[in-house]
């Protein structure tokens, strides 16, 4: 999309800023060191207003398809285009959602795989979408490189991973949790849990 290609530019130009403030390869003079600063921390906050800006839209898929449908044809469509095994389930007894939910939730799968394609190695990814009485939980699952997580879900932000950042924030949005369980070389489990008190639509 559109989108994501003028936010991982950003993300580039935000990584040249800081290589080059941490070089000791050369000195920087004050001014050129502000300015280096001042261009690194633009484009982290416009990439992260210009994500923050997509994840409001609504996919026209959900109208038309329906939130589980419209998910089995994000992880389809996502295996195909990056050659991983993609693996959707869906466990309990399914319950309508209010559509704001419907786009936090596709948005939220939609971001974790885009980051399981870019930077994973994984060949395998499952999410699994499980209505229990009184939660939703949402699981994605990757085989993967892993990574180490920051001490602090604001350091994403800090660290280039604001998708992360932007997810656990959907997921506060509708009064849930979202964990992240992940090691080097052991692969990523992502977990989304949120109570039906705020997600249910009146039938």
């Amino acid at each position: 999309m559109l989108h994501d290609d003028a936010i991982q530019t950003l993300m580039v130009i935000a990584s040249n800023a800081r290589s080059l403030l941490s070089s000791r390869k050369f000195r920087i003079i004050p001014a050129v060191k502000e300015n280096l600063e001042w261009t690194g921390d633009t484009a982290l906050r416009l990439a992260e207003d210009l994500r923050r800006l997509s994840l409001d839209l609504r996919p026209s898929i959900l109208d038309t398809m329906g939130l589980l449908p419209a998910l089995n044809w994000l992880v389809s469509s996502f295996g195909s285009a990056h050659n991983i095994a993609g693996q959707f389930e869906v466990d309990g007894e399914i319950r309508t959602l209010e559509p704001e939910v419907d786009v936090a939730i596709f948005r939220i799968v939609q971001e974790a795989l885009s980051n399981v394609g870019r930077h994973s190695g994984a060949t395998k990814v499952c999410v699994r979408v499980k209505y229990l009485p009184r939660w939703l939980k949402l699981s994605i699952k990757d085989n993967g490189t892993g990574f180490t997580l920051p001490k602090e879900i604001t350091s994403y932000s800090h660290e280039g991973k604001i998708g992360l950042l932007g997810m656990h924030q959907r997921a506060r949005s509708l009064g849930g949790t979202l964990n992240v369980d992940t090691k080097s070389g052991k692969g990523t489990l992502i977990l989304v849990q949120v109570p039906f008190s705020s997600l249910s639509s009146t039938e």
